[in-house]
């Protein structure tokens, strides 16, 4: 699977392109979870449903992009960052060159 990785990396490069003036916007609800190394695709189902939220499993990257409700955002990202499974809890983000 190497369009993925090298689709990553594409980004990656993007995103060191961006200007310090570029203006970032939030993405309404929309969370970025990282899990920490040797999680498996199950534990990540697992971890979706332990917290009930749903998303999209990115295997090669080990992260899950989850949506929740706006309102309950930092919430949900205490309670999910307080998983020793996470690395790392994050708000998606939009930035306009």
């Amino acid at each position: 699977m190497k369009a993925p990785r090298i689709l990553l990396a594409v980004a990656c490069a993007a995103l060191t392109l961006v200007p310090a003036t570029a203006a970032a916007q939030r993405v309404p609800g929309e969370l970025i979870v990282t899990f920490k190394n040797g999680v498996s695709a199950q534990q990540a189902a697992s971890f979706a449903r332990v917290h009930h939220v749903r998303g999209t499993y990115l295997s090669t990257v080990n992260v899950l992009v989850v949506h929740v409700p706006e309102a309950q955002a930092t919430v949900a990202m205490a309670q999910m960052q307080a998983d020793p499974k996470v690395a790392s809890v994050e708000r998606s983000l939009v930035f306009h060159i």
